[in-house]
């Protein structure tokens, strides 16, 4: 997923038609495994499921629930329902062909991707919600929010140190 910051603009490399979105393009985001949303969010709420909590054992521990096999996956990827009237919806597609185990280290890579995706996404949706009610008294309360969403492993410290920047403008 490609950002820039500056005009809240974003894009992902393997859509077919290579547009260019607006922040305030999202309407809503969610992780589908095998049809089965796993997690949600978009504008005006949090992340929902087991990204919250932070930790790719999170996920997959959600996933497998209380049973102790692996599933075989066919499908795992993002949907991202958009305003934008050329292309409403996108897919983040993680499994190319075939299926994958949910305990393999080909799935973990697929998930810590898709947890990097859903972090952007959610600070994206953040940053446009803001957008609309930007007043310096929430700032203390904003950067408080996204060093909670570090400690949880959500964002790296890249991503909190460039909130920052942005929220207190310098």
């Amino acid at each position: 997923m490609e950002i820039d910051e500056n005009n809240k603009l974003w894009r992902l490399p393997c859509t077919s038609k290579n547009i260019i979105f607006s922040y305030d393009d999202i309407i809503s985001y969610e992780l589908l495994q095998n049809g089965e949303s796993i997690t949600k969010g978009g504008l005006g709420s949090a992340i929902v499921g087991g990204a919250m909590f932070g930790g790719v054992g999170t996920i997959v521990g959600g996933i497998t629930g209380s049973k102790k096999t692996k599933q075989e996956i066919s499908e795992f990827r993002i949907k991202i329902i958009t305003r934008n009237p050329y292309q409403t919806e996108v897919y983040v597609n993680f499994i190319p062909v075939g299926k994958v185990k949910t305990g393999s280290i080909l799935f973990m890579s697929y998930n810590d991707s898709a947890q990097r995706i859903l972090s952007q996404l959610a600070l994206i949706t953040d940053s446009a919600s803001n957008a609309t009610s930007n007043s310096s008294d929430g700032i203390p309360d904003e950067i408080v929010k996204y060093k909670k969403l570090l400690d949880q492993g959500i964002i790296t410290q890249e991503e909190f140190d460039a909130k920052k920047r942005q929220l207190l403008q310098l």
